[in-house]
């Protein structure tokens, strides 16, 4: 794929894992208005991808975008770049914009991956979180109420928990004495405690949960600070006492649903140029929110909204609005803006969890992906989007797979490797393995061994570009898959079946990769 206006920017900053990765999707200031500004963040691989939507000085829309990498002391600052001259994103292969020759700088303080501080070109510092909508919140905060998975790659150990509203403890049960406010039902992990309590003003006067097992574990005293627990991602930490470095575990709401639902993210259309357009999707509860970024008839930058539901068959619906006459999101006095004009229609297709056509009222449906960057991408002739070969992501080396039934069930992390390094040169008859997965422990409803490759099968002179596997269950062997079209940096799914190759209609493992 063309090195774009995204690759330029990621040119600028070298590649680190941060200490504090904040969560991916809408962030909004404190004082946002009715009709406001916004931030659109996506991490891949160390590095935070920023696109700002907001208001110049005549309250006419504006977007920026930019990119950068969290210090150990939770700093982003990043320059923000807008362009001109450029042309709708709904137009056969638009031009490519232009760079303004001014910049605007952002400096964002995390002090979570839920909460920071913003301040643009010098202004007053402005506090910002993580929106969460869908789903139930209190004081911003949203419930943990749900099914969660669990998991650290460090010692290789996963858990789900099913949270429900908690009972309350008497007074010198546990030191200091505060009530159990949530406790787990989930048979893994039935009558775990989760005990919350206003934290002491040494420890910056934030709230905490600790997470309190009825048995030994490494769970036990695992701490999830309100600046950490979000929508549906959440860091739980715990600080030793000889001083060493804290221990990281992360969590992932899970959900039944079994709808296609597109990976949260920055997704570009198949022929955006190098300095181009495109759509920020974020999804929580039953609920996807899109901007869209693209150019007016003048080739002045031009962004809309909407939001909506994906059905059954992977398609959503939705009112586009076109937001003006507001001011920027740095703005000390921030009034609402209005819309202009009447509402378009946009539609979405999914294909897949990575991949879409979208339009725009009736216009010819156009390919979409979402854009994957600070790290190697793999392509495969097999399957090809625009003429050109379908391009997807190695995710990370380490993840934990749990099934989508979760009622009784439990998970397990897994290590990906790279085959390519050991088939060397790789035999013309060969088929082409991209990467490997297994799992040599008992996992999921007594599945005893799991392994799965990526590779070009060719099969009775029929050649399929998708991953399987084979994993065994209670003696019987099982075929799994993986739709390169589903493949993410951050999430994946692996559908599998008794008998046959499967489809999107079998059973699925969620897989998360894990930081």
């Amino acid at each position: 794929m063309k090195c774009t206006l995204f690759c330029f920017l990621f040119m600028l900053c070298p590649f680190a894992m941060a200490e504090i990765t904040p969560a991916d999707g809408l962030w909004t200031t404190e004082d946002d208005p009715a009709i406001g500004s916004g931030l659109m963040l996506t991490t891949q691989n160390g590095t935070t991808l920023i696109s700002v939507f907001t208001y110049d000085d005549t309250g006419q829309n504006v977007w920026y975008i930019g990119s950068g990498v969290v210090d150990e002391a939770g700093v982003l600052e990043v320059e923000l770049r807008q362009t001109e001259n450029g042309q709708n994103l709904l137009l056969e292969n638009p031009q490519s914009a232009s760079f303004l020759a001014t910049e605007k700088r952002l400096r964002l303080v995390f002090t979570g991956s839920q909460l920071a501080t913003m301040e643009i070109d010098g202004s007053e510092p402005k506090l910002i979180r993580s929106n969460h909508f869908g789903i139930s919140a209190s004081n911003s905060v949203p419930n943990p109420i749900g099914k969660w998975v669990i998991a650290s790659a460090e010692n290789n150990s996963s858990y789900v928990l099913d949270i429900e509203p908690g009972v309350t403890v008497s007074p010198g049960i546990r030191p200091p004495a505060f009530p159990v406010n949530y406790q787990s039902i989930h048979p893994q992990t039935s009558g775990w405690g989760i005990y919350c309590v206003d934290v002491s003003s040494n420890l910056s006067g934030n709230n905490y949960c600790v997470f309190s097992p009825d048995q030994a574990s490494d769970l036990n005293d695992l701490i999830v600070f309100d600046n950490d627990l979000g929508a549906k991602q959440m860091q739980l930490t715990r600080n030793f006492s000889d001083g060493s470095a804290s221990q990281v575990y992360q969590a992932f709401r899970l959900s039944d649903d079994r709808r296609l639902l597109p990976n949260d993210g920055h997704w570009r259309p198949a022929d955006d140029p190098e300095n181009g357009s495109g759509l920020v999707l974020r999804t929580q509860g039953d609920y996807t929110v899109v901007v869209v970024y693209s150019y007016d008839e003048q080739g002045k930058p031009k962004w809309q909204n909407a939001a909506g539901q994906f059905d059954e068959n992977g398609r959503m619906v939705a009112e586009l609005v076109s937001p003006n006459d507001g001011t920027a999101i740095e703005s000390e006095t921030p009034q609402s803006a209005a819309f202009e004009g009447q509402p378009q229609t946009l539609e979405i297709q999914l294909e897949g969890l990575e991949l879409a056509t979208f339009s725009i009222d009736g216009s010819e449906p156009k390919y979409m992906q979402n854009y994957n960057f600070g790290g190697d991408n793999n392509a495969t002739e097999h399957f090809e989007v625009n003429g050109e070969p379908f391009q997807f992501p190695y995710p990370r080396t380490h993840g934990v797979l749990v099934n989508q039934n979760t009622a009784f069930t439990g998970s397990q992390v897994f290590s990906l490797a790279d085959s390519r390094a050991v088939i060397s040169p790789i035999p013309p008859t060969f088929p082409f393995l991209l990467y490997s997965a297994t799992l040599e422990d008992s996992f999921i409803s007594a599945i005893e061994y799991f392994t799965f490759n990526c590779e070009t099968v060719i099969f009775e002179e029929l050649i399929s570009p998708d991953c399987y596997g084979q994993m065994t269950d209670l003696g019987q062997e099982k075929f799994t898959k993986v739709y390169f079209e589903d493949l993410g940096v951050n999430q994946f799914r692996m559908y599998f079946d008794a008998d046959e190759a499967p489809d999107r209609n079998a059973n699925f493992l969620q897989m998360f990769m894990l930081q």
